[in-house]
């Protein structure tokens, strides 16, 4: 399109500080821990305990001008936690046999946690996270490089930088209990999912990876009925091979985003009817072509209206946050997809059914559901919105953790341009509060025996030790230095003193010669004077 004049882009972030990172407590929570760090080997080591020995256990610890086009009336978030439908069994189009389809598999995992648990874990569950391979990843990802000092630093991390932006969610969460949920998340997620969520392509993993998409597969089949476990999703733009579209592709994109909410007429309005009338929920043409836009419509009127304006503002800010990505990438990169996809995390107790109402627009994010039609528009329906079970939960109090920080290992929020949450991650996490104790506790018997939560467990326990032991290594050869130094500054205060002395003596020394000296001038003066005096005397005696 001609005529368009691309904004600068933001400023990028300021780097992060060094790890291991060491931030001040959370305004918003009282009495926290000064060194919260102090039980974290007790917590970790009491987890990783071979599972026998905690058969009754759970795997947790308890614990923004546009004049007249814009709405006056401001919107709440359009997101609603949602317990109904079900999930397309394809993942570019509708199927509406799916819901029947998976119902005997999820019925036999179901009946898979119903069996005894007695004896040990499932060994094909149990492989750690394996940090060597996090080696390459966090040399282009903070948080894969955080990771790599242990689970606790990226936590820390994720929740010290969201109480830094001041998002809602996190205000009232103290961060030992933010910890602790977390830590659990963490443990249970394998190495390929946990990896392409940092900066990676979760959906390009599974599509060429048979083991995890059998493994994302189960995890999809617990989220659905009759288990109906609750746990974290991942949504991700990409083809049917799970690529990204191109930098120059979402460039496109951007301008018809822009466009769609300024509507300066360098866009036909045709294309935008289109737009709106792309996904499911039938829109009328009238009302698009009145200025009424579908996804700019206020979420909270039932009928169709002029651009609300946090809708507006939020779709101008995304933009500006995506383009200022995508003109930094470098030129020889720009048809190439995207390595990280731009996504959308969530949290659902009926994840299937949340994902319904994701792939019909219904329900959902504005941003990431526009921006899926547009893309539908301009490539041919390539690109859609894939889905993916990336964690299971366990407890009631990770529900709402767990997401913020996938949110944000992901880079899911809109801000950052890479993806749609442009509203705090977790505002909305009631559902959890519905499923029982017995459930939760089936629940936490299927983690412990088939994700990889003991030995994830296990081996950050091991990573700990090794560096509990270089840090008494180092504190013992400080204070070995620092005897050494002590000793060093004594023989050397005494040699000084015992140069002070000898200064001192040759001083005095000195000083008495340069007496002596002057005594022997002033007595030989006073011998020449009188000398003097006498030769003085003798010339004038009488003849």
């Amino acid at each position: 399109m001609t005529g368009y004049n691309r904004p600068p882009p933001l400023s990028p972030p300021p780097p992060p500080p060094p790890y291991p990172y060491q931030y001040p407590p959370n305004p918003y929570v009282e009495d926290e821990a000064e060194d919260a760090s102090l039980d974290l080997f007790d917590v970790i080591s009491s987890k990783a305990a071979p599972v026998n020995s905690r058969d009754n256990e759970t795997p947790h610890s308890t614990s923004h001008d546009v004049g007249n086009r814009l709405d006056a009336n401001s919107e709440t978030e359009e997101y609603s936690e949602a317990n109904e439908g079900d999930e397309q069994n394809s993942d570019f189009g509708p199927n509406e046999n799916e819901v029947h389809s998976n119902d005997d598999e999820a019925s036999e995992v179901y009946d898979q946690d119903e069996d005894s648990f007695d004896g040990d874990p499932d060994p094909n569950a149990q492989a750690p996270l394996q940090s060597q391979q996090l080696t390459v990843a966090a040399q282009t990802n903070e948080y894969a490089a955080a990771c790599t000092l242990g689970y606790a630093n990226l936590i820390r991390l994720v929740y010290d930088k969201e109480i830094a932006i001041d998002r809602a969610a996190i205000r009232g969460i103290h961060w030992l209990a933010f910890r602790d949920a977390c830590l659990d998340i963490l443990a249970s997620i394998t190495t390929p999912i946990l990896l392409p969520l940092m900066g990676g392509n979760l959906a390009r993993v599974s599509h060429d990876d048979p083991a995890t998409a059998q493994l994302l597969k189960e995890f999809a089949s617990r989220s659905k009925k009759p288990i109906l476990q609750p746990g974290i999703y991942v949504r991700l733009l990409v083809d049917p091979q799970g690529l990204s579209p191109t930098p120059n592709e979402l460039l496109n994109v951007v301008e018809y985003l822009r466009e769609y909410a300024l509507m300066t007429g360098d866009i036909d309005i045709t294309e935008f009817v289109q737009i709106d009338e792309m996904v499911g929920n039938a829109w009328r043409a009238a009302d698009t072509r009145q200025g009424k836009m579908r996804y700019l419509s206020s979420a909270t009127s039932t009928l169709p209206t002029k651009p609300s304006k946090s809708r507006f503002n939020a779709l101008l800010n995304f933009c500006n946050a995506l383009e200022s990505c995508l003109v930094a990438i470098p030129n020889a990169s720009v048809d190439e997809p995207l390595t990280s996809p731009l996504a959308y995390v969530g949290y659902a107790r009926d994840a299937a059914a949340r994902n319904d109402q994701h792939h019909d627009h219904k329900s959902s994010n504005f941003l990431m559901d526009l921006t899926e039609a547009t893309c539908m528009h301009l490539f041919n329906r390539r690109y859609r919105m894939k889905r993916h079970i990336v964690a299971l939960l366990c407890d009631l109090t990770q529900a709402q953790s767990a997401e913020v920080l996938i949110t944000v290992i992901a880079n899911a929020y809109a801000d950052t341009g890479g993806g749609f949450a442009h509203h705090s991650a977790a505002e909305s996490a009631e559902s959890a509060k519905k499923v029982t104790s017995e459930e939760w506790a089936k629940f936490s018997r299927y983690i412990l025996r088939h994700t990889p939560f003991l030995a994830n467990y296990r081996e950050q326990s091991e990573m700990l030790q090794a560096r509990q032991n270089e840090y008494d290594r180092l504190q013992t050869a400080i204070k070995i230095e620092e005897k050494r130094a002590q000793r060093l500054e004594e023989d050397f205060d005494f040699k000084v003193q015992r140069q002070l002395s000898r200064q001192s003596i040759y001083s005095s020394a000195a000083e008495n010669f340069i007496t002596a000296a002057d005594r022997y001038l002033a007595a030989a003066k006073a011998i020449e004077d009188y000398k003097a005096s006498q030769s003085s005397s003798k010339g004038k005696e009488p003849l």
